[in-house]
């Protein structure tokens, strides 16, 4: 059973706008109600836009990064496959230790040069809200 509580939280899959609105905007005015919901419009529209303008900015990365991740599950599957082919042979084991080991090496390198690699993101970020001081120093941070 459902709570009240969870109707009433706007981000919440059980959301419930006629409840929402009876329980926590009953003394609001229709004229508020109007440019409130003119408000949430706008600006629902600017982020259909931002969120637009982001993946066309991004759109070759995102395909690049689309294509590694198709190429590791290839590669994971292929493993999985050997190992369900030969589950006791000593090369299964031999074979998962050098991969364990091989992941946390790459792993420590991703996480050591984490701020590197979300670098321009940041960077991007900074300057697109006008924060140029605050890109500068992300990027005198990285060098």
């Amino acid at each position: 059973m459902l709570s009240s509580a969870e109707k009433l939280m706007n981000f919440s899959k059980n959301f419930e706008a006629k409840l929402f609105l009876s329980r926590v905007h009953q003394d609001t005015s229709g004229a508020d109600l109007k440019s409130g919901a003119l408000g949430l419009k706008t600006d629902l529209k600017g982020r259909t836009q931002q969120r637009k303008l982001l993946v066309k900015d991004n759109f070759d990365c995102f395909v690049s990064c689309k294509t590694t991740i198709d190429g590791i599950l290839v590669y994971i599957e292929s493993k999985l496959k050997q190992i369900e082919d030969n589950p006791e042979g000593s090369e299964t084991s031999h074979l998962f230790n050098a991969q364990t080991e091989k992941m946390r090496s790459v792993q420590g390198i991703l996480q050591r040069f984490k701020t590197l690699f979300n670098l321009p993101s940041t960077i991007c970020g900074s300057s697109s809200k006008g924060e140029h001081d605050l890109a500068v120093r992300e990027y005198k941070k990285a060098m």
